[in-house]
């Protein structure tokens, strides 16, 4: 079996809380980005699982125990703002990420959380055969100004798992009370995934117009192997605007643009 090749590929552009907090407009050239995997992924495995315990969790925090054959993302995130946003323009997007053939990617983890009470946490143990992503996310900013926002150029997204291919996952994810909005504690196994995301979250002003060039998904897991055992256990209180889920989805597709958390 051929080793595997670029299993992750990124771009992120963060903005954080700083003494003096700045977002400065970014602009960002035609990008193309390629990720292949050959190989086996393991995180955990039977009777040696991959374990992760925290105690509660702060506005916007995820903890996770996941394994991936290839995924490539382009990513803007600024977090914790008290300022107006700049705006962010993006050249044309072009992912392909691939999981070939004889691959296994499996997840085996125990993930224990404590209340999951502050908005837009998560607790999740995941198998995913491919992934393609494009994501802008502003959070928690205080400034009472119109956010930045993305402009963004064509994008194209193609996320394989070929036939021959397993993904699995199994473990269990468990936590106290899952109460803060948005929050959620999850088991998920994927094959194959293309999304393009945008979110305005716990933030005081709404953004402004997004736009985007033609936008052009394709996800294959035909032929792929796909298996869940996995559990999740919410021993506490379950909020409005919560979920405790297990999912095994073959291949999806994806836009979502949420632009104002009131």
């Amino acid at each position: 079996m051929r080793p595997s090749r670029l299993p992750l590929i990124s771009v992120w552009l963060v903005a954080g809380a700083l003494a003096t907090p700045v977002w400065a407009e970014n602009s960002v050239a035609p990008t193309t980005l390629t990720a292949d995997n050959y190989g086996n992924v393991f995180n955990g495995i039977d009777g040696m699982p991959s374990q992760l315990t925290t105690g509660s969790l702060g506005t916007g925090v995820g903890v996770s125990i996941s394994a991936t054959g290839a995924v490539t993302s382009v990513s803007t995130l600024a977090d914790g703002l008290n300022v107006p946003g700049a705006d962010t323009t993006y050249g044309d997007i072009v992912q392909t990420a691939t999981n070939h053939e004889g691959a296994a990617i499996s997840t085996n983890g125990e993930l224990v959380a404590g209340d999951l009470a502050n908005d837009y946490t998560s607790a999740s143990i995941s198998a995913t055969g491919a992934a393609s992503s494009v994501s802008w996310t502003n959070i928690s900013n205080t400034s009472t100004d119109t956010p930045g926002k993305p402009t963004y150029g064509d994008i194209t997204q193609t996320s394989t798992s070929e036939a021959g291919t397993s993904i699995s996952l199994s473990g269990s994810v468990t936590v106290n009370n899952l109460t803060g909005r948005g929050a959620s504690a999850t088991a998920n196994v994927t094959g194959a995934s293309a999304t393009v995301s945008v979110a305005n979250l716990n933030s005081a002003a709404a953004m402004g117009d997004i736009t985007t060039g033609t936008i052009t998904q394709s996800a294959n897991a035909t032929g792929a192997a796909l298996s869940n055992t996995a559990s999740v256990h919410v021993l506490g209180d379950m909020g409005p605007q919560t979920s405790a889920t297990v999912n095994t989805v073959g291949s999806v597709t994806a836009v979502s643009f949420r632009l104002t958390d009131n």
